[in-house]
């Protein structure tokens, strides 16, 4: 997964959407060249909610910004930027792929 996070971030991939995930704290995100992943944030936490379309402006593209590998295997602290950002959205999340 570092892998695959770290070639998003560096090819700065942009997200084509976000989506609800199967859980209250899941959202799936879809990168332009196909990849999907499912993030699940920490309960309480509205980093999901600073990703979708409507909180980063209609048609503003974002992309993967840093990926750091956490305290465990799956988890990551997640940066992701959009055109005109000040400060970048951070989040931690268990980063997988997407269940088909």
């Amino acid at each position: 997964m570092t892998v695959l996070l770290r070639r998003l971030s560096e090819d700065r991939v942009p997200l084509s959407e976000v989506v609800p995930g199967p859980g209250a704290r899941d959202g799936a995100v879809v990168f332009v060249d196909g990849t999907q992943l499912l993030l699940v944030t920490r309960r309480g936490s509205s980093a999901m909610k600073r990703l979708t379309e409507g909180d980063r402006g209609s048609g503003t593209p974002m992309w993967l910004v840093r990926a750091q590998p956490s305290f465990a295997s799956c988890w990551f602290r997640l940066w992701f930027a959009s055109v005109g950002c000040a400060k970048p959205a951070e989040m931690l999340a268990k980063v997988g792929p997407l269940p088909q």
